[in-house]
């Protein structure tokens, strides 16, 4: 392995060990050429410094001087700024403040393609999901990414169907933003020329509240 993917490779691992759903490594490097198409290589330098929090950019600076890069306030805002708009990590404002975090493979920067996908991006991701991330959301025996934490507290099982006029009261009254978006599978298998039978609709995914900034 080259000096260079050895940056990426320390990025994969640091993507799956701090986020619930992860970005499990693949046999055959695929998940390093999608970092590759993500992250310039002093950008995966600047990526192994977030965590899996929001945080503040002084904080990130802190982390990031530590590690051996020298970068201002502004030059960090922007090459952070430029990997939000590729769709690599999560940047959001909050109370005046950018805050930043990684972000895992899915639900995350494979869904943040939405609107930016290549054709080389989508076969990449179609192999790595086939190949490699299915198949680690299943192996047996496997302690799971996502699990449950007993609370020792007895649950009453309710089947319960929620009227219109329930999610509609919901989304009214709890909810500030919304976003539609183009579905990404839809959107990533379009450009392999293997459209969706089931429908031409591609404008279909709603996201609600954080999720919008996060993929703004």
């Amino acid at each position: 392995m080259s000096s260079e993917d050895s940056i990426y490779r320390d990025l994969q691992i640091k993507i799956h060990e701090n986020t619930p759903a992860g970005f499990p490594a693949s046999d055959d490097g695929t998940d390093i050429k999608l970092l590759k198409l993500l992250f310039l290589s002093d950008e995966a330098h600047i990526a192994l410094n977030l965590g899996a929090r929001l945080e503040p950019l002084d904080i990130i600076q802190g982390r990031v001087s530590k590690s051996g890069f020298s970068k201002s306030i502004e030059e960090l805002e922007e090459i952070l700024d430029r990997l939000v708009k590729k769709g690599a990590i999560v940047g959001v404002e909050w109370q005046g403040k950018k805050l930043y975090s990684l972000v895992q493979w899915a639900v995350g920067f494979f869904e943040f393609q939405v609107g930016r996908m290549t054709k080389e991006f989508a076969e990449l991701a179609n192999k790595y999901m086939l190949d490699t991330f299915y198949k680690a959301m299943h192996i047996k025996d496997a302690p799971s990414q996502l699990h449950t934490i007993p609370i020792e507290k007895s649950l009453t099982l309710e089947h319960h169907t929620g009227t219109y006029d329930n999610i509609r009261s919901i989304i009214m009254n709890k909810v500030d933003k919304i976003s539609i978006k183009d579905c990404v599978c839809r959107e990533e298998h379009d450009l392999l020329e293997e459209s969706c039978k089931l429908s031409d609709i591609r404008r279909c995914c709603v996201m609600f509240n954080d999720a919008v900034v996060a993929t703004v």
